[in-house]
């Protein structure tokens, strides 16, 4: 790993960068249901570190009396896109969650301490610690399948993110699924 670990506040959670030689990479699972091949695969074949730029790959793992057991992984990366929306012609920077994954173990489950959901614990995260790094971002980008309803129940119910004004679209490559982009601005953020 290439730093020290940091603590979420109030929570069991530790998290640092990844690496290509992490090895709780090679043992994630986030489920068997079709969006969840896509982000396994991403996770296990570490395709993120062959991406230019490079996304920052972060790794969470819960530290109990019992053992470290890692949670899951976020990517993320400062990225220009369409703003306000995603027809729009100007670009601002955004934080862009390119994938978020939790291990089957951690999904809907409260984090012993904080009492909200794991995955909630790490969205937070990422809007105070991750995306306050960078004063420039306007806001966070997600983007997800619209078939994905657990995801969209996490960044619109459980976090407060919108989804785009512009609606669902289709990735300009044969076989791509619909996707639905969501976002949060820097306005909006609980800091």
């Amino acid at each position: 790993m290439t730093e020290a670990r940091r603590l979420i506040a109030g929570t069991t959670i530790r998290y640092e960068l990844s690496d290509w030689s992490d090895p709780a990479a090679a043992a994630f699972s986030c489920g068997t249901r079709p969006h969840c091949k896509e982000i396994n695969d991403a996770i296990r074949e570490k395709s993120w570190f062959l991406e230019d730029p490079r996304p920052s790959c972060y790794r969470f793992d819960a530290v109990t009396d019992e053992g470290d057991s890692t949670v899951g992984f976020a990517i993320v990366q400062v990225f220009r896109y369409n703003h306000p929306s995603r027809r729009a012609r100007s670009k601002s920077p955004y934080l862009y969650i390119e994938l978020l994954g939790l291990n089957t173990a951690f999904q809907q489950t409260p984090d012993p301490i904080a009492g909200i959901s794991y995955a909630k614990a790490i969205m937070r995260e990422i809007e105070t610690a991750l995306a306050s790094a960078y004063p420039d971002v306007v806001g966070i980008l997600a983007i997800t399948s619209p078939t994905n309803l657990a995801a969209i129940g996490l960044l619109q119910r459980k976090c407060g993110f919108q989804p785009d004004a512009d609606g669902e679209y289709r990735e300009d490559a044969p076989g791509r699924v619909p996707r639905i982009m969501f976002r949060k601005l820097r306005a909006d953020w609980e800091l």
